[in-house]
């Protein structure tokens, strides 16, 4: 009984001797191929979507060993916008991607109503690129730091809001003209082609009313 005792403390000790060798050597392909490899994290919204690194099938969410240099990744699912992004990634380098398309039919629609969690989710991550977006074109517009501009005899007033997805130009904030009369609202527009502003190029928005 001893023996068999003794046999098995043995075959123990072996089993957990090499399942130990076994895990290190995991490990040490593992940080080998981190070196030599950059870590792509994937997340994408629908989660269903058919994604492509380069042309390859990849997983929609987790993560991809990717070689250094550039790649193109893409993302198509029925009822939502394809997307490409274009990255370079280095050796030993992190670099996460979020898919999270618009929808273009009924189809993407019926989705997101049937996966309410991943909507709200990919609603409030959109919400504050977006933000972030038209936040760093405020600060790069030189028109918007002489707003708000009031027109002789308080004519009109030219100021700015925030804009939203649906504008023609979704990165820029809404430049809000208010005048009393379409004369007032046109002279706004006067003034800021006088001022080589092109307001062609800019979300527009009149409000009739006098200014305050």
């Amino acid at each position: 009984m001893n023996n068999q005792v003794k046999q098995l403390r043995k075959l123990i000790i072996i089993v957990v001797i090499a399942g130990v060798l076994l895990y290190g050597g995991y490990l040490g392909v593992i940080a080998f191929l981190h070196s030599t490899h950059g870590i792509l994290k994937i997340s994408s919204i629908p989660d269903d979507a058919t994604v492509l690194l380069d042309g390859k099938r990849v997983t929609a969410n987790g993560t991809v060993l990717t070689k250094a240099g550039s790649h193109t990744l893409t993302s198509s699912r029925a009822g939502f916008q394809d997307t490409t992004n274009k990255f370079t990634i280095k050796n030993g380098q992190t670099i996460s991607i979020q898919l999270y398309p618009k929808s273009t039919s009924d189809v993407g629609e019926k989705w997101l109503l049937a996966h309410p969690d991943k909507a709200i989710l990919r609603e409030g991550v959109g919400g504050q690129e977006h933000a972030a977006t038209v936040n760093n074109a405020i600060q790069q517009n030189s028109f918007i730091t002489q707003l708000p501009y009031i027109g002789a005899g308080y004519e009109y007033r030219i100021d700015y809001g925030d804009s939203n997805p649906n504008n023609k130009y979704p990165d820029q904030p809404t430049i809000i003209i208010t005048g009393a009369t379409q004369q007032a609202q046109d002279d706004a527009i006067t003034w800021m082609r006088n001022n080589n502003y092109n307001p062609d190029t800019m979300n527009i928005k009149f409000v009739t009313a006098t200014p305050q």
